[in-house]
């Protein structure tokens, strides 16, 4: 008598609903993922507001390459056993979305949004939302440089 092949077990099931979020989870996992290994790797940054401290424990990034690895794999093994889609993902969409953000910010960050904290000092108008009209500007300038009819918050002042 011949012996029977094994049978592979049933992917579990998932609703749509149930579907969707994993994808979504995980590919968000993942993306943290990617930017604890650019952090590990990446030289520190210093800019006008922020210093990224050299502060990893000599040879992390290499420490942690094979469970970067590990953790890939399982992500891959998650998606092929569960049946999850690999979902596209538009870098101009995503760049317009923080750009639109990054507008709306500035415009947040200007002088009249700081009386809740206090009152204004009459000089900081000119010098706050001057320059932050300009980083306005750029950034809107940058999202120009789509191509795209991109909308962008217009100016509430």
């Amino acid at each position: 008598m011949p012996t029977p092949e094994p049978r592979t077990p049933a992917p579990p099931f998932l609703t749509d609903a149930q579907r969707a979020h994993l994808a979504v989870a995980l590919a968000h996992l993942e993306d943290e993922l990617a930017e604890v290994e650019h952090l590990a790797t990446a030289t520190p940054r210093r800019t006008p507001l922020r210093l990224e401290l050299a502060d990893l424990p000599t040879d992390f990034s290499r420490a942690i390459a094979a469970e970067l690895e590990r953790a890939r794999a399982q992500f891959s093994a998650l998606a092929v056993s569960l049946g999850l889609e690999r979902r596209e993902r538009s870098r101009a969409r995503e760049i317009q979305g923080l750009l639109v953000t990054m507008i709306v910010q500035a415009d947040e960050a200007a002088s009249r949004g700081l009386r809740g904290y206090g009152p204004v000092d009459p000089s900081l108008p000119p010098v706050l939302d001057a320059r932050l009209d300009e980083i306005r500007a750029a950034f809107i300038r940058i999202l120009a440089c789509l191509g795209t009819r991109a909308s962008y918050p217009r100016d509430s002042r």
